[in-house]
């Protein structure tokens, strides 16, 4: 779980979690990610809300090619 509270507007964002990735460095992916987003124009919110999923789609890959899946 994740909370975001813009200028007292609270996001709660939740997610799967995925047993078995390595998550060093995952931090600073979705904090770049985020800054990406906001450099578009996108708003915080939706933001946070694609670098989230971002992140969970990387964590995800990672695991099924660490397992031989993918």
């Amino acid at each position: 779980i994740d909370v975001l509270d813009d200028d007292g507007i609270v996001t709660v964002f939740r997610a799967e979690f995925v047993p078995g990735a390595k998550l060093h460095g995952s931090g600073c992916i979705l904090s770049a990610a985020i800054a990406s987003g906001l450099g578009k124009g996108i708003s915080l919110q939706d933001s946070v809300r694609q670098a989230k999923e971002f992140v969970l789609n990387t964590l995800r890959n990672a695991r099924q090619s660490q397992n031989g899946e993918g």
